[in-house]
């Protein structure tokens, strides 16, 4: 059991940083431009200023200018009796 602890806590984060980018938080009306660090698929930081990061091979480092970082959107209306003939 301590081997694998050992080796569980030894396991590198995965850390992701887009920078440059416009988000879309899904409340406001209008979208912030920022930068957002993701650590182990969690949001863990969102600032306007830059955001400090070791330059290791684990960090990945996208460049999001010109693009848009939002929330999932579900599509709640969706008319399935329609393609029922179809199937």
């Amino acid at each position: 059991m301590a081997i694998l602890l050992s080796s569980f806590y030894g396991m590198a984060q995965k850390t992701i940083l887009i920078n440059d980018v416009q988000i879309f938080n899904g409340k406001d009306e209008k979208t912030t431009k920022g930068n957002l660090l993701i650590v182990n698929n969690l949001i863990s930081k969102f600032s306007t200023s830059p955001i400090p990061t070791d330059k290791s091979a684990n960090t990945t480092i996208i460049d999001g200018k010109g693009k848009f970082l939002m929330p999932g959107l579900i599509d709640a209306h969706t008319l399935y009796n329609t393609l029922l003939p179809l199937l």
